[in-house]
């Protein structure tokens, strides 16, 4: 109908995918898949949602204890950046110092391959 008025729409633009990355960034999927665990504090996720509310978008950064389902630490900020979510894995060894040495799985996201994130996992042990 439209081609018939001789309107025609915009396209869109296409966006590029991602860059491939660096696979020394990455690290191994300990998990595959299998996300049950054998003892408190062994196994943890982490993931970042993001709401939208009146004041604008707002992150929330939660890292879940797979043994008990229960959350470790969680917090919000306004900006989804490295050092938030490694304040929020800092919080978590303060509520639960036990688990250090625990396997923190997450997924490839930007913030969880930066430099800060990355020696805050090994100076922890996680």
């Amino acid at each position: 109908m439209t081609r018939l008025e001789g309107l025609m729409g915009i396209p869109k633009n296409r966006r590029r995918s991602p860059r491939p990355r660096r696979s020394d960034l990455n690290f191994p999927d300990l998990l595959q898949r299998d996300f049950s665990a054998t003892e408190p504090n062994g196994v943890w996720v982490t993931d970042i949602t993001e709401r939208k509310t009146r004041e604008g978008k707002l992150y929330l950064c939660v890292i879940k204890d797979l043994y008990y389902g229960a959350i470790a630490a969680w917090k919000t900020g306004t900006r989804p950046t490295a050092e938030w979510v490694t304040s929020t894995v800092e919080m978590a060894l303060v509520k639960r110092p036990e688990s250090r040495g625990a396997i923190l799985h997450s997924d490839h996201g930007s913030q969880y391959t930066r430099e800060r994130y990355r020696q805050c996992l090994q100076q922890n042990g996680l």
